[in-house]
């Protein structure tokens, strides 16, 4: 996502330390010539949009709900209620490191959101000059990561529309291996994220097709779903389950009913599921082939079921065999 989509209103930091006897915090004034405004600016740009991002939603009478601010001038007190619940886990003996907290009031698209990032402590080698001109290296247990790496747990909350996105970070916390953000600092169940479950949807068509499917038949039947689903999401942003049993599972109503308890199993809805612009890239880019022996083939996803271009071709002796044509030239990349 792009910065330039990103208002920073207001941004707290805090220390997390378990050899501190509480959390320290303080809002910070900041330019767009900061560097530290910049570094915010990316974990902002980079994590909203993030599709490995853990998913959860929240209602009016939540305990989230309760403590969220209504504006930026409120933001100060729900930094000191989050920062000390971390801090005392950390204290506690949880399997959280000690780091220092980034609260960001921002707007995003026009929409406010709750920020946090936990940039956890690294242990890394600096370069010390003593008054007599001695170098010599020490270890520092404090140092931030970098904005694009990624030792780090975050939240954002939209606060409009109620919802969530946080990163896996679970740990033990007592007894408890937990998304501890999402469990014991906002009490929110974390969903798979939206890679996660574009993927169950994904495994659960193609083992519909290997089990249901003739072996011979079934590379072209993958095809054929893989170029479905690369249109669906063209025109409509979307996967519609309920589509694709009625085009890909057409002519096999054991594939069908089989589709059908694996979307129940998985809860994968029957409704339209809307796809970020990063999914459907995925979705519309090159498909990898593999054989058996190892050859990959990338094909673009509009020549899966173009024959003029590509096809994969049934043998009597029940193997396959894929045809390419039409090509002028083979480059080696």
């Amino acid at each position: 996502m792009r910065s330039s989509n990103i208002e920073i209103l207001k941004i707290y930091l805090c220390t997390l330390d378990y050899e501190l006897p509480f959390p320290n915090y303080n809002e910070v004034h900041l330019s767009e010539e900061d560097e530290l405004y910049r570094y915010v600016l990316k974990l902002l740009s980079y994590n909203y949009d993030n599709v490995t991002a853990k998913r959860a939603s929240f209602d009016d009478s939540s305990y989230l709900a309760g403590i969220l601010p209504s504006d930026a001038e409120g933001l100060d007190k729900f930094v000191e209620t989050v920062s000390v619940q971390i801090h005392d886990m950390i204290k506690s003996g949880a399997e959280i490191r000690s780091g220092s907290g980034i609260f960001v009031w921002a707007q995003i698209f026009e929409q406010p959101i709750v920020a946090f990032f936990k940039m956890n402590f690294q242990n890394k080698f600096m370069c010390f000059l003593s008054d007599v001109g001695d170098v010599s290296w020490r270890m520092n247990s404090k140092v931030l990561p970098a904005s694009s790496q990624k030792d780090y747990e975050y939240f954002l909350i939209n606060i409009l529309d109620k919802t969530v996105r946080l990163s896996d970070s679970v740990c033990y916390v007592g007894n408890e291996c937990v998304n501890y953000l999402a469990k014991k600092v906002l009490k929110l169940e974390a969903k798979r994220s939206e890679k996660e479950h574009i993927k169950k949807f994904d495994d659960a068509v193609v083992d519909t097709i290997k089990e249901c499917y003739e072996e011979r038949e079934a590379p072209k039947k993958i095809l054929e779903y893989k170029a479905e689903i690369a249109e669906a999401v063209d025109s409509t942003g979307s996967i519609n389950v309920s589509d694709i049993e009625k085009t890909v599972f057409a002519d096999n109503e054991k594939a069908a009913d089989l589709y059908e308890n694996r979307m129940a199993a998985e809860e994968i809805p029957w409704e339209p599921m809307p796809v970020s612009p990063k999914i459907e890239r995925t979705l519309k880019k090159k498909q990898k082939l593999v054989t058996d022996n190892g050859i990959e083939i990338m094909v673009p996803v509009e020549y899966l079921t173009d024959e003029s271009v590509f096809e994969c071709v049934n043998c009597d002796d029940g193997s396959v065999s894929i045809i390419i044509r039409g090509a002028r030239s083979v480059q080696n990349r």
